[in-house]
């Protein structure tokens, strides 16, 4: 049986998907200066499918080290190696639509694949912004992963439940935080900046990464302005050459970060997991009875989670000069 024109159409968009499938994986990570940092820095972890996303957490409020002498009494008490942190599976939907009336005027094969193309290149621009917000955001959403509004968050003390725990309760589950002071950038940048940074440096690597919003970056250009200013390398190699550094380290604005807070992070403590049996995966195309578009849609499993927050910081109350 000869296959109609919209089977036929369904075909070449699940065809045209398979082919540039592992390009749009990787290319979805390329649009900004943060998404491109997560994804060189190897955060994006692939785990199966289960009930939840769990994580050992590394916890840094006992030392049971015992100094012996011939008795050799020593503690029997350690961390709980069952400890562990349990995140929700996320899913995010992204539509690829057919119009009708523009797979009628594209009805020559050609002009019906670049029709495709663009959709999905449509697509795969949408899932990156997504991405940037929902990574920049505080988890508050419909079903959205937790994000660095609140795994860095301003208030670590305040009762939330993050990763199972109440941040309330456990010191070791709170991040860093630092109230900025003084009367210029340059006064409350540099003093504040330090002292986050010896905060976070105490419980283990220093942190390698900053994320701020678009006006703080622009006002921190302004501070180390005629001095001897320092791009991230790295950050060059991947196509931003303009990412400046603090502490040798890359300073990634963010049009979807927090404004007037500066977050000092360590990437080894962050993780965006997926699952790869549902990670840029092209559902059926579908239609409904009162609309003559058809729409199908590229699924996502994932989570942004932490095994630790006490290698992570934010600098608070920067107001403009």
């Amino acid at each position: 049986m000869a296959m109609t024109f919209t089977e036929t159409v369904d075909t070449l968009f699940t065809m045209t998907f398979a082919d540039t499938e592992k390009k749009l994986v990787n290319s979805v990570w390329e649009e900004t200066p943060l998404l491109t940092f997560v994804s060189a820095k190897g955060r994006i972890k692939a785990r199966d499918g289960s009930r939840e996303i769990r994580l050992p957490l590394i916890v840094d409020d006992t030392d049971n080290s015992t100094w012996f002498s011939d008795d050799g009494e020593v503690s029997t008490e350690g961390v709980d190696p069952a400890r562990l942190s349990r995140w929700d599976w996320k899913y995010v939907a992204t539509p690829v639509k057919q119009i009708f009336t523009q797979v009628h005027k594209n009805s020559s094969r050609w002009a019906i694949m670049n029709m495709i193309n663009e959709s999905i290149e449509h697509a795969r621009l949408a899932l990156s912004a997504n991405l940037e917000t929902v990574l920049n955001g505080d988890g508050t959403g419909d079903n959205e992963p937790e994000g660095l509004q609140s795994l860095v968050s301003t208030t670590p003390t305040s009762s939330k439940t993050i990763g199972g725990w109440d941040q309330s309760l456990y010191q070791w589950w709170q991040n860093q935080v630092q109230a900025a002071g003084g009367t210029s950038a340059a006064e409350y940048l540099q003093d504040g900046l330090r002292d986050l940074d010896w905060l976070c440096s105490a419980f283990g690597p220093t942190p390698d990464f900053h994320v701020v919003d678009g006006n703080l970056w622009k006002r921190y250009r302004k501070v180390i302005e005629g001095k001897t200013v320092y791009t991230d390398q790295k950050m060059s190699d991947l196509g931003w050459p303009d990412i400046v550094t603090y502490n040798h380290k890359p300073v990634i604005p963010s049009r979807k970060a927090q404004a007037n807070t500066w977050r000092m992070c360590q990437s080894k403590d962050l993780f965006v997991f997926n699952d790869p049996a549902v990670w840029f995966k092209l559902g059926e195309f579908k239609s409904t009875p009162s609309n003559v578009n058809r729409v199908a849609h590229i699924l996502c499993a994932c989570g942004f989670c932490t095994w630790r927050r006490v290698t992570q910081g934010v600098l608070t109350g920067i107001t403009a000069d």
